[in-house]
């Protein structure tokens, strides 16, 4: 909702699918199917990264903000899907 707001207001149409991104993931994971969720998460941490670096260059300073807080969701969703394989949990 947030993201359609945005858009709306003339913004970026990524908080948008970034959000649809982040509700598949969940689902994926309310659904048992934490590997499948950690892939569409990465999938919207890539598309993240690339937004940031169109958005702000190659500046570390304002690419920091834009990427810390989902490169550290990007590796609690590895380590929880590395878990689950590792305890013969489903894909």
């Amino acid at each position: 909702m947030g993201g359609a707001w945005l858009l709306k207001l003339g913004g970026s149409p990524y908080y948008l699918l970034a959000g649809l991104g982040c509700l598949v993931s969940a689902w994926l994971y309310l659904t048992g199917r934490p590997v499948r969720a950690m892939q569409a998460y990465l999938l919207v941490f890539l598309a993240t990264c690339f937004w940031a670096f169109a958005e702000v260059g190659s500046d570390f300073w304002q690419l920091l903000p834009r990427v810390a807080g989902p490169a550290f969701f990007a590796v609690v969703a590895v380590i929880h899907a590395l878990f689950v394989l590792d305890r013969g949990g489903p894909v």
